[in-house]
């Protein structure tokens, strides 16, 4: 996909088909191509062919048609060869959607394509100069998302650029609704097609952008998913200054430059203005010259940059360099080279990726608060800390006005939370890969889901979850420490729309009526309560379930029993006491494709053997378990197994494993710390 600069546009009116001299293929507007799709007019050209804004005549539906020039020599016929293919197997919101793809009558290739509105990050560079860090972040993160799911997939893009991300913005023109990254038409697919791949590679021919090429696609040896990151770097760079960080006088001595040259600060590259410290690391992470001290696959880019977004949004964006102290703690993972598809067993993770992707075609992200206060870091930390047991507290708040109305036109959701930084009643996540405080005023697509997360505080009393309507709430989560109030589940009954339900809370067993009393409930996940295994395996909605996640709960037996029948595809069994019947009927679930069974003394490299009836799983946790490379023939048994996690075992024990499940991403949590500068 071409840069569509205004001045490549050219209208076509008059005849069938036109050829240019340059062997560009034009269409006449209204004419019929395919005998399907109606010709709307020409989006842009470049020095590979042409492309067009049709509309299939019986849906209504609108595409670009990308044709090959007619004079096109071979390597530009296979490099468009190779862009529909990397485009055919991608199916991700951030990535361009290839259609329909094949020879038009005069033998000229062509592939239908998703049609992108919006501007290309180089267009808002030239506008801007340079974008705010905010919004930097945001689109990077969507970028990030993006490169994980190609390199998934074995497609490594190798000529990120600028020109190459696409932004649309909100009908007012000033939010970011979806960010897209287009142009696969050098992207390599690892281990397909190997004759395209030796042909677009071959020794003399370098492809790519000499701005943004990494030092090892500059000097044309092999290169993997990490080149991309570089080329990631590179543009985030730009994005934030205004300029690439290296720059030559020609192509070829920017090209010696990329391996030698140190590129500059962000604060020396744009004259002294002070970024956090956390990004000018994360930048110069990603443009190190040996791949071997970058970021290793952009899952682990795409995680901090998610941190760093969440942290400035709860406390706000800082305006020169100072920097939090002290990160949150996390988990310290050895992890191999290969790209980390999956991070946390967290249930929460699994329910908000299947909404997230479930609405990947509408607002991908949600607007900030309206007029809302920048809540203060430690004030927020202390109302969100759960109140002790024997800590008096003030009375809340009481008020009967609703959270949410829906706009005229019946198309949006409007929140108007209080704007109180000392006293959020949540965090909320309308479309974004995390929470945001809860503050002031907020706006969705009405069919968006919507997963909030009520404080401790609020949890005293249902009266802050009456305020939302009955369809307001998609996943609700409920985290206490201390507390034990029951009476705020009262509430969830009524809630038409919810369908996953996050209990973490010290609760008896006579409160699970609630919880079974939600009228579309399809993910459940519970820890530290007090609701039996029977009472799980009773539930109305049993059968409905497609996530559940029980955590050291009273007689898990019964729950065990029903598991073969229903049609959970991930669980979470951790810290169970089970037995070795309870493996033989987990291992008969048909629909199951991701398992934590950690905390379970019961399995070790024996007993793991009565999972391999599991055909379809992909992810396995087994931390706390006594695993060992001695199982990893066992493991081999599970032919799309992709993601294994285990807690403390040797090195010596981890690199023997990464080399025997070669297809397998390995983690090994060591432990946990608190990070500090």
């Amino acid at each position: 996909m071409t840069d569509w600069n205004a001045s490549d546009r050219q209208e076509v009116t008059s005849g069938t088909e036109l050829v240019a001299a340059d062997g560009s293929a034009y269409f006449a507007k209204d004419s019929i191509v395919l005998e399907r799709y109606q010709v709307l007019g020409l989006l842009g050209k470049g020095g590979m062919g042409s492309v067009f804004h049709i509309r299939h005549v019986e849906s209504g539906a609108e595409f670009a048609l990308k044709v090959l020039s007619k004079q096109s020599d071979e390597t530009s016929w296979r490099r468009f060869d190779n862009e529909a293919k990397a485009a055919s197997r991608m199916d991700h919101p951030n990535l361009i959607k290839v259609h329909e793809s094949g020879l038009l009558p005069d033998g000229q290739p062509f592939f239908i394509m998703e049609i992108v509105k919006g501007e290309t990050l180089a267009d808002l560079i030239r506008k801007a100069g340079r974008l705010p860090l905010p919004n930097v972040i945001k689109i990077f993160i969507q970028v990030g998302f993006a490169l994980s799911y190609a390199h998934e997939n074995g497609v490594i893009h190798r000529d990120l650029k600028p020109s190459n991300i696409m932004i649309s913005k909100d009908e007012g023109g000033s939010l970011i609704s979806a960010v897209k990254v287009v142009d696969l038409g050098i992207a390599k697919l690892t281990g397909i097609d190997e004759f395209n791949q030796q042909t677009l590679t071959r020794t003399g021919e370098i492809f790519g952008s000499p701005l943004y090429m990494s030092p090892e696609q500059c000097l044309g040896i092999p290169v993997d998913t990490r080149t991309d990151l570089y080329s990631l770097g590179c543009t985030m760079f730009e994005a934030l200054t205004g300029a690439p960080p290296i720059i030559g006088e020609n192509a070829l001595s920017t090209m010696m430059k990329h391996q030698t040259e140190t590129p500059p600060s962000l604060k020396e590259a744009s004259m002294g203005i002070s970024f956090p410290t956390e990004i000018e690391k994360l930048v110069a992470r990603l443009l190190e010259k040996d791949p071997e001290k970058r970021y290793q696959n952009a899952q682990l880019l795409t995680h901090d940059l998610v941190q760093i977004d969440q942290l400035f949004t709860e406390s706000g964006y800082p305006n020169d360099s100072t920097s939090f102290k002290t990160a949150p703690k996390t988990l310290v993972a050895q992890v191999s080279n290969k790209v980390l598809l999956w991070q946390n067993i967290a249930m929460a993770i699994f329910a908000l990726g299947a909404f997230l992707l479930g609405f990947a075609t509408s607002k991908i992200f949600a607007p900030p608060p309206t007029s809302a206060a920048v809540p203060d870091k430690k004030a927020f930390e202390s109302a969100w800390t759960s109140p002790h047991p024997e800590e008096t507290l003030p009375p809340l708040k009481v008020s009967q006005e609703p959270f949410s109305k829906i706009s005229s036109d019946g198309k949006t959701r409007i929140f108007t939370f209080p704007n109180d930084p000392a006293d959020p009643i949540g965090r909320i996540n309308i479309g974004r890969p995390f929470f945001q405080v809860a503050l002031g005023r907020m706006s969705l697509p009405k069919s968006a889901p919507v997963l909030f997360q009520l404080s401790p505080r609020h949890m005293q009393s249902p009266d802050t979850l009456n305020r939302f309507a009955d369809d307001d709430i998609t996943m609700l989560e409920l985290i206490d420490e201390f507390q034990s109030n029951p009476s705020v589940l009262s509430v969830i009954p009524r809630f038409t729309r919810l369908q996953s339900i996050k209990v973490m809370m010290d609760v008896s067993e006579n409160a699970f009526h609630y919880i079974d009393a939600v009228p579309n409930l399809t993910m459940l996940q519970v820890s530290h309560c007090k609701f039996s295994g029977k009472s799980l395996a009773g539930m109305k909605r049993f059968a409905h379930l497609t996530q559940l996640s029980c955590k050291a709960i009273p007689d898990v037996q019964p729950l065990v029993r029903r598991l073969p029948e229903s049609k959970i595809r991930d669980l979470r069994i951790d810290d169970n006491n089970l037995t070795v019947d309870n493996l033989k009927a987990i291992a008969t679930m048909k629909y199951l494709t991701n398992l934590s069974i950690s905390g379970n003394k019961i399995l070790n490299d024996e007993t793991i053997a009565l999972l391999k009836p599991l055909t379809t799983l992909t992810s396995l946790y087994v931390m706390g378990c006594d695993i060992t490379p001695k199982c990893a023939d066992t493991l081999k048994s599970f032919k799309h197994l992709r993601h294994l996690q285990f807690s403390d075992i040797s090195p010596q024990d981890y690199q023997k494993l990464q080399k025997q499940l070669p297809n397998v991403t390995v983690i090994n949590i060591v432990k946990h710390q608190e990070i500090r500068e």
